[in-house]
């Protein structure tokens, strides 16, 4: 529970002190999308996979990560997944594959959760 609420103040202060650019281009344009999403069940691995097809449809390249609370199942490993484990004390990132992730550049990036921070 500390380890949450200190994750939420430093990424509070970073936000603060974030003086970058935000610009968004239009949908059609846009070549690149991202998508985060914690594991829930099986309904809302299900609603990921539709959105994940219907954008693939209009011809966006799409990566996915997926966030895998404590005592949650991942039913399916279709996609790179992140754990608290791999999150370290200071919000760093011991997951490469999440890396991979937060390098890559996207024209959007869809965040699918009803609530912002679930429970670990």
């Amino acid at each position: 529970m500390f380890r949450m609420s200190f994750l939420q103040m430093r990424t509070r202060s970073a936000l603060k002190k974030n003086a970058s650019i935000r610009a968004s281009i239009p949908y059609k344009q846009a070549h690149s999308l991202g998508i985060v999403f914690s594991v829930e069940d099986q309904q809302k691995l299900n609603h990921v996979q539709e959105l994940i097809t219907r954008l693939s449809q209009d011809g966006k390249a799409i990566s996915v990560l997926e966030f895998l609370p404590r005592k949650k199942e991942n039913h399916q490993s279709l996609f790179d997944s992140l754990t608290i484990d791999e999150l370290g004390f200071w919000g760093n990132l011991n997951s490469s594959k999440a890396q991979q992730f937060s390098q890559k550049y996207f024209d959007y990036l869809y965040y699918v959760d009803c609530q912002s921070n679930p429970n670990p």
